[in-house]
């Protein structure tokens, strides 16, 4: 099945990366940030001896201005910008959105740590309070897996982005925590069960996704911090373009 008909019918594909290495670029980057913010902190030494998920549970808890940080400095890190730049995501793009005519509205590098699991989300769309209105090949996501991970997955609802839903916002309480967001999808019960499935990336692939595509977290118990990042983009021709980029 081909890229433009699979996104048509399930609201999803999965591509392999052309160029993964610059994966572990930003994964160096990611513990490099962690350590240096420990040691601007002043706090427990021997944290700094530990492993990379330990070290950021501590920072979580003891220095949230830290973490609050590395998330804002990895925004503007030109490794993410040239990870989405590979050659295979592009091409995708250029296929879906029309060749050089589409926008990136978003990006950003996520660190989940589980069990804490504090940034896992019920069924939701990308972030739009109307995503449902967006049209399928207009607002795409894109999902990467940086680091080794056994939790590199997530439940999706296929077909779900095709459906009239009602997404949520709420604000976030303060400036270091997340917004909330909760949809009230339009399908029964049955609908979803025979729907959903559990997504699994392997390192050096990338999930391709309609933002209006229902989904949510894979929680877990192993200890593990994963690292994903994620770019949104829009098509120029998109009716919904103005509204959605001021959203932004």
């Amino acid at each position: 099945m081909n890229q433009i008909k699979e996104l048509d019918i399930k609201g999803y594909f999965i591509l392999k990366l052309k160029e993964p290495k610059r994966l572990l670029k930003i994964e160096n980057m990611v513990k490099l940030l962690i350590d240096n913010e420990l040691k601007i902190a002043k706090l427990n030494k021997s944290v700094l001896e530990k492993d990379t998920p330990s070290k950021y549970e501590y920072l979580m808890k003891n220095y949230t201005k830290g973490k609050s940080k590395i998330y804002n400095i990895l925004k503007s890190y030109i490794d993410i910008d040239l990870l989405f730049c590979d050659k295979k995501i592009l091409k995708s793009l250029d296929k879906i959105l029309g060749a050089n005519k589409y926008f990136k509205l978003f990006q950003a590098c996520r660190l989940d740590y589980y069990p804490n699991n504090e940034h896992s989300l019920d069924w939701h769309q990308d972030a739009f309070k109307n995503a449902s209105n967006i049209n399928l090949r207009d607002s795409i996501t894109v999902w990467i897996p940086i680091n080794k991970s056994k939790n590199h997955s997530l439940y999706i609802i296929e077909g779900s982005h095709k459906g009239k839903h009602r997404q949520i916002v709420k604000k976030r309480k303060n400036k270091f925590s997340s917004e909330t967001l909760k949809l009230k999808l339009n399908f029964n019960d049955k609908y979803i069960s025979k729907n959903t499935k559990l997504i699994r990336l392997k390192k050096g692939e990338a999930l391709v996704m309609s933002m209006a595509l229902a989904h949510k977290s894979n929680i877990t118990d192993e200890k593990e911090l994963r690292i994903t990042c994620l770019s949104r983009f829009i098509s120029f021709k998109s009716k919904d373009f103005f509204r959605v980029s001021e959203a932004q």
